[in-house]
């Protein structure tokens, strides 16, 4: 009652703060607010992250969980105002809305009550720029899971995307294209939280029905300069595109020359990380070999030309450049493989984009993840003609193994390296020699053992084969 409250605002003064701590342990959602507001001394006292983070175990289970995943977590912090506002609204909706009662699709989908809540929160406030913020970080979290993430949480957050979609997450997240158009944070997290529910196909069509490309782009444009803008964007955009629906490929040439537009101003080298990443997208697909293979050699040769062997002015800069060779590399790799690769190789040929791989092997031979990206580039040029040059051929295989000895715990380094040097053994006796006489089966076994410290839970389906080679190596 009031009279009960009041009498208990009363006795706060003089109860020591320890005490009040623990009290607000176990105070509820819509309780705590409030109280945090009656005094300096409450609001010094309930404004304390541990209090908050356990009110969100309490009240929002789902939601804590998938914000304790979260991969940049200094982006949420449970003390700021839009965060406590969002759990009272919560708290406050739910309290008047009773259980919701999933449809039969999601009768065992747990949390799907704080879902529907979530979705109503962000629904009953849009306009307000605080609760706004925090919803498009919570949807970004819910429709998220980690890379080692288990597979039953995996299928959990599929679910997820599913449900806030069916609750009208995409058209709530494109609301804030309109409302707030000036606040490219809170676009950025929108664009974000897009990108992570666009995986799924009904939230796809549900996106570009209501014409949510073309905005998403403008945004981008509008707000290039704001660096989560841009990257958040062009990740939306490579979700969009990074599926087997042959519906999407219309978008395709529009997004290459999208990327084209923004790999224009080359004097910041970040900026072009995120074009470079749909280039990637691109890259890997039929349609974008068969119809943009051309363009996509000259676009690569023209920017290794630039950047291949730059420094930056700071550190930071420097290692952005690192980044965008890393890009160009992966490109490469991806126009080289697989079907309808056959005339980007010719093309990359007949123009030597080989030499940049060459030059890539000595300016990064300290960068073990631009080397690596460099050894695929170069033998994905290589590996079509074992008998032209065949010094080049060992200077290659030197150039691999010289990286094996100076990174032995570099997995990704050395799986790449084993399997480059598997395929040239097996392919060529004289090959196979060389790589015996350089002392390849000692390295090789290495790359074993260090496979099996780092996937020692998994199954290595490479683990037979390599006992293979190992023997047929021992066998020259």
């Amino acid at each position: 009652t009031r009279a009960a409250l009041a009498a208990f605002l009363t006795m706060l003064p003089l109860l020591p703060p320890e005490l009040l701590e623990k009290i607000c342990l176990h105070v509820r959602a819509l309780n705590l607010l409030p109280l945090m507001l009656t005094s300096s001394r409450m609001y010094a006292i309930v404004n304390q992250e541990h209090i908050w983070v356990d009110l969100y175990k309490r009240t929002m289970p789902e939601t804590a969980f998938s914000l304790s995943l979260a991969p940049s977590p200094d982006y949420w912090k449970f003390t700021n105002p839009g965060s406590q506002r969002f759990v009272y609204l919560y708290a406050k909706i739910a309290e008047s809305s009773g259980a919701f009662i999933p449809p039969p699709v999601y009768e065992d989908v747990e949390g799907y009550s704080e879902l529907a809540l979530v979705m109503m929160v962000t629904q009953q406030y849009p306009h307000s720029l605080i609760v706004q913020n925090s919803a498009c970080y919570i949807l970004r979290r819910l429709a998220y899971f980690p890379v080692d993430a288990t597979v039953e949480y995996q299928d959990k957050i599929e679910f997820n995307r599913m449900i806030v979609g069916d609750f009208g997450a995409i058209e709530s997240l494109m609301a804030t294209f309109d409302r707030f158009y000036d606040s490219a944070p809170l676009i950025a997290s929108a664009l974000c939280a897009l990108g992570n529910l666009a995986i799924n196909r009904e939230n796809i069509s549900r996106f570009l029905g209501n014409g949510g490309l073309d905005r998403a782009i403008s945004l981008v444009r509008q707000h290039r300069d704001h660096y989560p803008v841009l990257d958040y964007g062009f990740f939306l955009i490579c979700n969009l595109l990074d599926n087997d629906d042959p519906s999407m490929i219309v978008y395709h040439h529009d997004a290459f020359l999208l990327c084209l537009e923004f790999l224009k101003d080359r004097s910041r080298p970040k900026q072009l990380y995120p074009p470079l990443n749909l280039l990637l997208v691109l890259s890997c697909t039929l349609e974008g070999k068969e119809k943009l293979g051309k363009q996509f050699v000259s676009t690569v040769s023209e920017m290794m030309s630039q950047f291949l062997g730059m420094s930056g002015d700071t550190p930071e800069e420097s290692g952005d450049i690192v980044n965008v060779i890393g890009a160009l590399y992966s490109i490469c790799i991806g126009l080289c493989d697989g079907p309808g690769s056959a005339p980007f190789v010719l093309e990359a040929q007949e123009m030597d984009l080989i030499n940049f791989g060459f030059r890539g092997l000595d300016i990064y031979k300290d960068t073990p993840s631009v080397l690596t990206k460099a050894f695929l580039f170069v033998f994905s040029l290589m590996w079509s003609d074992l008998t032209g040059n065949v010094q080049r051929h060992r200077d290659f295989i030197l150039a691999i193994m010289s990286a094996m000895r100076r990174f032995p715990t570099d997995w990704p380094l050395q799986s790449c390296s084993v399997g480059i040097i598997a395929d040239y053994a097996m392919m060529d006796g004289d090959f196979k020699r060389f790589v015996v006489e350089n002392d390849g089966v000692a390295l090789v076994k290495s790359a074993m053992l260090v496979h099996s410290s780092v996937c020692s839970d998994e199954l290595n389906p490479y683990e037979a084969l390599l006992d293979d080679f190992v023997r047929s190596l021992g066998n020259v």
